[in-house]
């Protein structure tokens, strides 16, 4: 896991530790990954970039439309995102956006704009 423990007043980056190896280094941002012994820490993973996260909606909204538009009861939806996304550690503070898909998640959105209310979609991590 990664820890920020400074900053480096002549390049502005983040001093970064690995807490697995124990290396420091100097990040211009903070990273997820540690590129000496490469551990991943969930804490400092940031959503899909934009791009990623564009062409992942666009082919969840295609296989949705092509299997005729089906979608989950709202008591399911209610279910999926009170018991599994809001409790689980890739959901963003706010509690409106995965992490690892970069979706975001809502019980009151419309199937177009709520990937739990799509019936043909799933979490990445197969909790739903």
């Amino acid at each position: 896991m990664l820890t920020a423990i400074g900053l480096n007043s002549l390049t502005g980056n983040t001093i970064c530790k690995c807490d697995a190896c124990g290396n420091a280094f100097d990040v211009p941002r903070l990273l997820s990954r540690c590129p000496i012994c490469t551990r991943v820490s969930h804490r400092a993973q940031a959503p899909p970039v934009a791009v990623r996260q564009a062409a992942t909606y666009a082919t969840a909204v295609a296989r949705w439309m092509a299997a005729g538009r089906p979608e989950r009861s709202q008591a399911e939806v209610d279910r999926i995102y009170h018991t599994l996304c809001v409790r689980c550690e890739h959901i963003t503070e706010t509690g409106d956006q995965c992490r690892k898909c970069g979706c975001r998640l809502s019980t009151d959105r419309p199937a177009l704009l709520n990937k739990i209310k799509m019936a043909t979609e799933h979490c990445p991590l197969d909790k739903w």
